[in-house]
Protein backbone atom coordinates (compact mmCIF):
# COMPACT_ATOMS: atom_id res chain seq x y z
CA UNK A 1 0.00 0.00 0.00
CA UNK A 2 1.56 3.19 -0.93
CA UNK A 3 -0.08 5.77 1.11
CA UNK A 4 -3.27 7.09 2.86
CA UNK A 5 -6.11 9.45 1.08
CA UNK A 6 -5.69 12.41 0.83
CA UNK A 7 -8.34 14.71 3.07
CA UNK A 8 -10.91 16.05 0.95
CA UNK A 9 -11.02 13.09 -1.07
CA UNK A 10 -12.09 9.03 -0.73
CA UNK A 11 -10.19 6.01 -1.76
CA UNK A 12 -12.67 2.86 -2.53
CA UNK A 13 -11.15 -0.36 -2.75
CA UNK A 14 -8.11 -0.89 -6.07
CA UNK A 15 -7.96 2.85 -5.84
CA UNK A 16 -4.40 4.11 -7.44
CA UNK A 17 -4.26 7.86 -6.19
CA UNK A 18 -4.80 9.51 -3.06
CA UNK A 19 -7.12 12.03 -4.92
CA UNK A 20 -8.84 9.31 -6.27
CA UNK A 21 -12.62 10.70 -5.50
CA UNK A 22 -13.36 13.83 -4.72
CA UNK A 23 -15.95 14.44 -1.66
CA UNK A 24 -18.69 15.74 -3.80
CA UNK A 25 -20.20 19.32 -2.98
CA UNK A 26 -21.93 19.99 0.06
CA UNK A 27 -19.60 17.77 1.83
CA UNK A 28 -16.05 17.73 3.53
CA UNK A 29 -13.40 15.64 4.68
CA UNK A 30 -10.83 16.99 7.17
CA UNK A 31 -8.93 13.70 7.74
CA UNK A 32 -6.57 11.52 5.71
CA UNK A 33 -8.13 7.30 4.89
CA UNK A 34 -11.54 8.08 3.73
CA UNK A 35 -12.34 4.99 2.08
CA UNK A 36 -15.97 5.59 0.89
CA UNK A 37 -18.24 8.57 0.86
CA UNK A 38 -19.82 8.58 3.61
CA UNK A 39 -16.72 8.98 5.54
CA UNK A 40 -17.09 12.71 3.59
CA UNK A 41 -19.06 14.97 6.58
CA UNK A 42 -21.97 17.63 5.21
CA UNK A 43 -20.72 20.99 5.15
CA UNK A 44 -21.40 22.47 8.93
CA UNK A 45 -22.84 25.75 9.09
CA UNK A 46 -21.26 29.60 8.21
CA UNK A 47 -19.66 27.69 5.45
CA UNK A 48 -19.56 26.06 2.15
CA UNK A 49 -18.40 23.29 0.10
CA UNK A 50 -17.96 22.92 -3.81
CA UNK A 51 -16.38 19.70 -3.75
CA UNK A 52 -13.12 18.51 -2.64
CA UNK A 53 -12.67 20.41 0.43
CA UNK A 54 -10.67 19.71 3.30
CA UNK A 55 -12.14 22.41 5.37
CA UNK A 56 -15.64 24.46 4.61
CA UNK A 57 -14.71 27.46 2.78
CA UNK A 58 -15.64 30.39 4.86
CA UNK A 59 -18.64 31.87 4.15
CA UNK A 60 -17.63 35.63 2.41
CA UNK A 61 -19.18 39.04 3.47
CA UNK A 62 -22.90 39.78 2.29
CA UNK A 63 -23.99 36.41 2.16
CA UNK A 64 -24.98 33.56 4.28
CA UNK A 65 -24.39 29.74 4.67
CA UNK A 66 -27.01 27.13 6.03
CA UNK A 67 -25.67 23.67 6.48
CA UNK A 68 -24.90 21.40 3.95
CA UNK A 69 -24.61 24.14 0.68
CA UNK A 70 -21.98 24.65 -1.80
CA UNK A 71 -22.31 27.70 -2.61
CA UNK A 72 -23.04 30.89 -0.78
CA UNK A 73 -26.72 32.53 -0.70
CA UNK A 74 -27.06 36.26 -1.19
CA UNK A 75 -28.00 38.61 1.59
CA UNK A 76 -31.45 39.66 0.58
CA UNK A 77 -32.42 43.17 -0.91
CA UNK A 78 -32.96 45.21 2.15
CA UNK A 79 -30.19 43.64 4.48
CA UNK A 80 -26.51 43.73 4.45
CA UNK A 81 -23.60 41.15 5.41
CA UNK A 82 -20.59 43.31 7.35
CA UNK A 83 -19.09 40.02 8.38
CA UNK A 84 -17.78 36.50 7.07
CA UNK A 85 -19.40 33.08 8.37
CA UNK A 86 -22.97 34.06 8.57
CA UNK A 87 -25.04 30.89 9.05
CA UNK A 88 -28.50 32.12 8.53
CA UNK A 89 -30.10 35.26 6.35
CA UNK A 90 -31.70 36.38 9.69
CA UNK A 91 -28.03 36.94 10.29
CA UNK A 92 -28.00 39.23 7.65
CA UNK A 93 -28.31 43.17 9.16
CA UNK A 94 -31.81 44.65 8.44
CA UNK A 95 -30.34 47.76 6.19
CA UNK A 96 -29.98 50.78 8.50
CA UNK A 97 -32.38 53.37 8.68
CA UNK A 98 -32.13 56.00 6.71
CA UNK A 99 -30.23 54.25 4.36
CA UNK A 100 -31.39 51.64 1.51
CA UNK A 101 -29.93 48.21 0.35
CA UNK A 102 -30.89 47.41 -3.25
CA UNK A 103 -29.25 44.72 -4.37
CA UNK A 104 -28.48 41.59 -2.66
CA UNK A 105 -24.95 40.59 -1.26
CA UNK A 106 -24.24 43.93 0.16
CA UNK A 107 -21.37 44.21 2.36
CA UNK A 108 -23.01 47.65 3.24
CA UNK A 109 -26.25 49.94 2.59
CA UNK A 110 -25.86 52.01 -1.14
CA UNK A 111 -26.41 54.69 0.47
CA UNK A 112 -28.88 57.62 1.95
CA UNK A 113 -32.60 57.73 1.73
CA UNK A 114 -33.49 60.35 -0.86
CA UNK A 115 -34.67 63.85 0.47
CA UNK A 116 -38.50 64.03 0.27
CA UNK A 117 -38.87 60.13 1.35
CA UNK A 118 -37.91 58.46 4.39
CA UNK A 119 -36.71 54.97 4.61
CA UNK A 120 -37.34 52.84 7.67
CA UNK A 121 -34.91 49.83 8.71
CA UNK A 122 -34.79 47.23 6.19
CA UNK A 123 -35.57 49.53 2.68
CA UNK A 124 -35.05 48.27 -0.24
CA UNK A 125 -34.90 51.29 -2.43
CA UNK A 126 -33.70 55.27 -2.09
CA UNK A 127 -37.48 55.93 -2.77
CA UNK A 128 -39.04 53.41 -0.84
CA UNK A 129 -43.03 52.61 -1.08
CA UNK A 130 -44.52 49.04 -0.33
CA UNK A 131 -42.34 46.06 -1.06
CA UNK A 132 -43.32 42.23 -1.20
CA UNK A 133 -41.33 40.02 1.12
CA UNK A 134 -38.76 38.43 -0.77
CA UNK A 135 -37.89 35.94 2.30
CA UNK A 136 -40.76 34.43 2.11
CA UNK A 137 -43.15 32.94 -0.31
CA UNK A 138 -46.20 34.55 0.77
CA UNK A 139 -47.53 37.93 -0.66
CA UNK A 140 -47.62 40.27 2.65
CA UNK A 141 -47.21 43.71 1.57
CA UNK A 142 -44.62 45.66 4.63
CA UNK A 143 -43.75 49.15 4.29
CA UNK A 144 -39.92 49.97 4.73
CA UNK A 145 -40.49 53.82 4.26
CA UNK A 146 -42.49 56.00 1.57
CA UNK A 147 -43.02 59.45 0.92
CA UNK A 148 -42.59 62.02 3.25
CA UNK A 149 -45.86 62.59 4.52
CA UNK A 150 -47.99 66.12 5.02
CA UNK A 151 -46.77 67.95 8.25
CA UNK A 152 -43.63 66.66 8.17
CA UNK A 153 -40.45 66.98 5.93
CA UNK A 154 -37.54 64.63 5.23
CA UNK A 155 -33.79 66.06 4.02
CA UNK A 156 -31.65 63.34 2.80
CA UNK A 157 -30.69 59.98 4.84
CA UNK A 158 -34.61 60.61 7.10
CA UNK A 159 -35.38 57.79 9.31
CA UNK A 160 -38.80 59.09 10.56
CA UNK A 161 -40.40 62.22 9.31
CA UNK A 162 -39.38 65.27 11.31
CA UNK A 163 -42.83 66.73 12.19
CA UNK A 164 -43.03 70.71 11.62
CA UNK A 165 -42.93 72.43 14.91
CA UNK A 166 -46.30 74.01 17.05
CA UNK A 167 -46.97 77.17 15.38
CA UNK A 168 -46.57 76.35 11.57
CA UNK A 169 -48.51 73.32 9.20
CA UNK A 170 -47.16 71.67 5.75
CA UNK A 171 -50.37 70.64 3.55
CA UNK A 172 -47.62 69.14 1.05
CA UNK A 173 -46.50 65.68 0.46
CA UNK A 174 -42.55 65.09 -0.17
CA UNK A 175 -41.36 68.23 1.54
CA UNK A 176 -37.31 67.68 1.93
CA UNK A 177 -36.45 70.74 4.72
CA UNK A 178 -37.91 72.90 7.31
CA UNK A 179 -38.71 75.61 4.92
CA UNK A 180 -42.00 74.06 4.03
CA UNK A 181 -43.73 74.15 7.06
CA UNK A 182 -45.47 77.66 6.53
CA UNK A 183 -46.20 79.87 10.08
CA UNK A 184 -50.02 79.50 10.98
CA UNK A 185 -52.05 82.48 9.16
CA UNK A 186 -52.57 85.43 10.97
CA UNK A 187 -56.03 85.40 12.95
CA UNK A 188 -55.42 81.42 13.40
CA UNK A 189 -53.50 78.94 15.82
CA UNK A 190 -51.72 75.72 14.75
CA UNK A 191 -51.53 73.59 18.08
CA UNK A 192 -48.80 70.90 18.54
CA UNK A 193 -46.27 69.15 15.93
CA UNK A 194 -46.91 67.82 12.63
CA UNK A 195 -50.08 70.01 11.63
CA UNK A 196 -51.64 69.48 7.94
CA UNK A 197 -53.77 72.49 7.89
CA UNK A 198 -54.83 75.37 10.80
CA UNK A 199 -56.17 74.02 13.79
CA UNK A 200 -58.76 76.84 14.22
CA UNK A 201 -59.55 80.74 14.64
CA UNK A 202 -58.89 82.38 17.25
CA UNK A 203 -61.74 82.98 19.57
CA UNK A 204 -63.03 86.12 20.01
CA UNK A 205 -60.97 88.16 23.26
CA UNK A 206 -57.94 86.92 22.32
CA UNK A 207 -55.67 87.49 19.06
CA UNK A 208 -53.73 85.32 17.12
CA UNK A 209 -50.36 86.88 15.07
CA UNK A 210 -49.06 84.42 12.66
CA UNK A 211 -47.47 82.05 13.78
CA UNK A 212 -49.13 81.29 16.86
CA UNK A 213 -49.67 77.84 18.38
CA UNK A 214 -52.25 78.34 20.77
CA UNK A 215 -55.53 80.05 20.78
CA UNK A 216 -55.44 81.63 24.25
CA UNK A 217 -51.64 82.92 24.16
CA UNK A 218 -52.67 86.62 23.82
CA UNK A 219 -55.63 88.15 25.26
CA UNK A 220 -56.87 91.38 24.63
CA UNK A 221 -55.86 94.20 26.95
CA UNK A 222 -58.20 96.76 28.78
CA UNK A 223 -59.36 99.56 26.66
CA UNK A 224 -59.45 96.96 23.45
CA UNK A 225 -61.07 94.24 21.77
CA UNK A 226 -60.85 91.71 19.27
CA UNK A 227 -63.73 89.76 17.64
CA UNK A 228 -62.78 85.93 16.50
CA UNK A 229 -60.69 85.74 13.98
CA UNK A 230 -58.41 88.62 15.15
CA UNK A 231 -54.52 88.98 14.64
CA UNK A 232 -54.01 91.86 16.77
CA UNK A 233 -56.06 93.73 19.53
CA UNK A 234 -57.82 96.95 18.18
CA UNK A 235 -58.19 100.03 20.94
CA UNK A 236 -61.98 100.90 21.31
CA UNK A 237 -62.03 103.76 19.29
CA UNK A 238 -63.74 107.69 20.12
CA UNK A 239 -67.35 107.11 22.14
CA UNK A 240 -66.47 104.21 23.47
CA UNK A 241 -64.39 102.83 26.49
CA UNK A 242 -63.61 98.97 27.81
CA UNK A 243 -63.03 98.35 31.22
CA UNK A 244 -62.19 94.47 31.22
CA UNK A 245 -59.54 92.46 29.85
CA UNK A 246 -60.36 89.83 27.15
CA UNK A 247 -63.30 91.53 25.55
CA UNK A 248 -65.03 91.03 22.22
CA UNK A 249 -66.84 94.16 21.67
CA UNK A 250 -66.37 97.89 23.62
CA UNK A 251 -69.04 99.49 25.55
CA UNK A 252 -70.65 102.98 24.44
CA UNK A 253 -69.70 105.81 26.23
CA UNK A 254 -72.88 106.35 28.78
CA UNK A 255 -75.26 109.67 28.56
CA UNK A 256 -73.97 112.31 30.70
CA UNK A 257 -70.44 111.34 29.76
CA UNK A 258 -67.82 111.84 26.93
CA UNK A 259 -64.95 109.36 25.59
CA UNK A 260 -62.88 111.72 23.70
CA UNK A 261 -59.51 109.57 23.10
CA UNK A 262 -59.46 105.49 22.10
CA UNK A 263 -58.49 102.97 24.15
CA UNK A 264 -60.31 103.90 27.26
CA UNK A 265 -60.59 102.21 29.67
CA UNK A 266 -62.99 104.64 32.19
CA UNK A 267 -65.47 107.38 31.30
CA UNK A 268 -66.11 108.01 34.82
CA UNK A 269 -63.74 111.56 34.95
CA UNK A 270 -64.92 112.84 31.58
CA UNK A 271 -68.58 114.31 32.56
CA UNK A 272 -70.41 116.30 30.33
CA UNK A 273 -69.46 120.15 30.84
CA UNK A 274 -71.26 123.06 31.45
CA UNK A 275 -72.82 124.55 28.63
CA UNK A 276 -72.52 121.18 26.68
CA UNK A 277 -75.12 118.13 26.23
CA UNK A 278 -73.71 114.22 25.76
CA UNK A 279 -75.85 111.55 24.61
CA UNK A 280 -74.90 107.34 24.49
CA UNK A 281 -71.21 107.17 22.90
CA UNK A 282 -70.33 110.66 22.30
CA UNK A 283 -66.73 111.28 21.27
CA UNK A 284 -66.90 115.08 21.83
CA UNK A 285 -69.36 116.97 24.15
CA UNK A 286 -71.97 118.73 22.16
CA UNK A 287 -72.84 122.39 22.16
CA UNK A 288 -76.10 123.65 23.29
CA UNK A 289 -77.65 125.48 20.82
CA UNK A 290 -78.09 128.96 20.44
CA UNK A 291 -80.64 130.69 22.86
CA UNK A 292 -80.10 127.58 25.14
CA UNK A 293 -78.04 127.06 27.89
CA UNK A 294 -77.24 124.62 30.80
CA UNK A 295 -75.56 125.53 34.00
CA UNK A 296 -74.61 121.79 35.48
CA UNK A 297 -72.40 119.17 34.42
CA UNK A 298 -73.90 116.00 33.31
CA UNK A 299 -76.29 117.37 30.49
CA UNK A 300 -77.83 114.33 28.72
CA UNK A 301 -79.70 115.69 25.58
CA UNK A 302 -80.74 118.50 23.92
CA UNK A 303 -84.31 118.34 25.58
CA UNK A 304 -82.41 119.67 28.77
Amino acid sequence: ITGLCNPGYYCPAGSTSNTEVPCPARYYRQDYGAGQESDCGLCVAGGFCSGANELPTVCPKGSYCPTGVSAPTPCPVGTYGNGTGLSAVEYCTACDGGTYCNIPGAVDPTGPCEPGFYCVSGANSSRPAYSVDQNSSDTTIYSTGGLCPKGHYCPEGTTNPISCEAGSFNENWGSVSDAACVACTPGHYCEGEGNTQVTGMCPSGYYCPSGSSSSTANYVQRGHYAEQGASVESPCPTGSFQPNSKPSVCLDCPVGYYCNTTAMTSYTDFVCPTGHYCPLATAEPYDCPVTYFTSVQGTQAVED
